[in-house]
């Protein structure tokens, strides 16, 4: 979902050009069904090349924003050096949705591991990198809140600066950067404690196999789309086939996948 709201962004916004964005967000095009097919590793070990991948441009891009924002020893931060930081961020969380959609939907239970083990270890990084990196709090925090490019749109945009600048800070400060070293250590320990239990929560209901059966009046209040996608429960090869038989030829098997549960 990310990876597409983000490459959609790239290819569809107005104001600049395609090459412009590209250079701005790195990011692949999509102009083809095949460049879709593109973006999601086969096999494991492009799966693992991925990851790494995603995993040392990030490095590199918070490495270079750091020493720019430790370089200015003191004085306000230019916004673009917030903005890179932002960059670096969209770009990451669109190299591991790739991953996370592999984890979800590969049929390959080789793969799917790999990729959860790969989001467990990217999600942590993420949070190394981006939202408990104390050195990148200081960046937002150095930013002024102006000047803007003169022009026709310069109080919109020193408006919407200002309330973005705001919002970030107020995020990082909500991550804990405002607390003691010690309990800031708690703080990040927990995160990452809560992400590797959510991502083996998430990946136990989609391996589980258990399967109920209902009628379509029993459904009654139901999102139809979700409906329209179950199967026949008399076709569903972990629904109680006695109670298939049971409840009609229209009975509907209920997995614990996403999104039936």
């Amino acid at each position: 979902k990310v990876t597409v709201s983000v490459l959609y962004w790239v290819s569809c916004t107005p104001t600049v050009s395609d090459q412009h964005m590209q250079s701005i967000l790195r990011v692949p095009a999509i102009a083809t069904l095949e460049s879709v097919r593109s973006l999601f590793p086969k096999s494991v070990e492009e799966l693992k090349s991925l990851a790494d991948g995603a995993s040392a441009a990030a490095k590199s891009d918070v490495d270079a924003i750091v020493e720019a924002g430790k370089a200015l020893d003191g004085a306000e931060a230019p916004f673009a050096l917030a903005r890179r930081v932002d960059l670096a961020a969209a770009e990451f969380s669109a190299r591991v949705s790739v991953i996370a959609v592999v984890k979800n939907v590969a049929v390959d239970k080789a793969l799917r591991d790999a990729a959860t083990e790969a989001l467990v270890r990217l999600q942590n990084e993420s949070i190394d990198l981006f939202s408990s990196n104390r050195d990148v709090y200081k960046v937002f925090k150095a930013v002024p809140q102006g000047p803007v490019p003169a022009g026709p749109e310069a109080a919109s945009l020193a408006a919407q600066r200002q309330y973005w600048l705001a919002d970030k800070v107020a995020e990082y400060e909500r991550d804990g950067h405002g607390l003691p070293d010690e309990q800031f250590k708690e703080v990040v320990a927990l995160k990452k404690e809560l992400t590797a239990l959510s991502t083996k929560f998430m990946t136990a209901i989609n391996e589980d196999t258990t399967t109920l059966v209902f009628t379509p009046e029993e459904l009654a209040g139901v999102p139809e789309p979700i409906v329209k996608g179950l199967k026949k429960a008399a076709e569903a090869p972990h629904a109680c086939k006695e109670e298939a038989a049971a409840k009609g030829d229209n009975a509907l098997a209920v997995g614990m996948d996403y999104p039936t549960y």
